[in-house]
């Protein structure tokens, strides 16, 4: 049955990190939210929250000009980095702070780079190394981790960029 179907597909997808679509894609969520409540009012039809992140997905895509797959990898992927961050630092992350944000959003633009091909301006990777010894091998264990899974190579700043948002976000302490 179809219901049955959705049912599970909004159980794997919040397994995988759906729960960050709110986080991930806050505009489109929150036009998203607004629609759930628009059509509440006008047919009395409520949507919960997996309606809604699902409605931001294709607003998201429509604006990115990918399709909802895309979006919605790019989401289980974001999850998939931050899960290895937290296990990696032995800490629940600040869900919802501008720490975590920020990383969420490093991550995002990090996985739409690699895609593109494209690099970033900033090279911090010898002062990541070298500072940040910990966070700069969970970001090598994460790149290694998203290459596989996207069949991509990233470019070499990007460890020592993402090194950096793991330190900002964790405050360098690990349990």
């Amino acid at each position: 049955e179809w219901t049955d179907m959705y049912d599970q597909f909004a159980k794997e997808a919040r397994e995988e990190g759906f729960d960050d679509i709110a986080a991930l894609f806050g505009d489109e969520y929150e036009a998203a939210r607004k629609g759930c409540e628009i059509l509440k009012k006008m047919t009395g039809t409520v949507l919960g929250e997996d309606e809604a992140g699902f409605i931001a997905l294709h607003i998201h895509a429509g604006l990115a000009q990918e399709n909802v797959a895309d979006s919605l990898e790019t989401a289980r992927l974001v999850g998939v980095c931050m899960t290895m961050i937290e296990e990696g630092a032995g800490k629940k992350l600040p869900y919802g702070s501008l720490g975590y944000n920020r990383l969420m959003s490093h991550v995002r633009y990090m996985l739409a780079r690699a895609r593109k091909g494209e690099r970033t301006d900033l090279d911090l990777e010898a002062y990541a190394k070298e500072q940040f010894p910990f966070e700069y091998a969970l970001a090598e264990q994460i790149l290694k981790k998203l290459e596989q899974e996207l069949r991509l190579v990233f470019a070499k700043e990007e460890t020592g960029f993402l090194a950096i948002h793991i330190r900002r976000v964790t405050g360098g302490e690990t349990a």
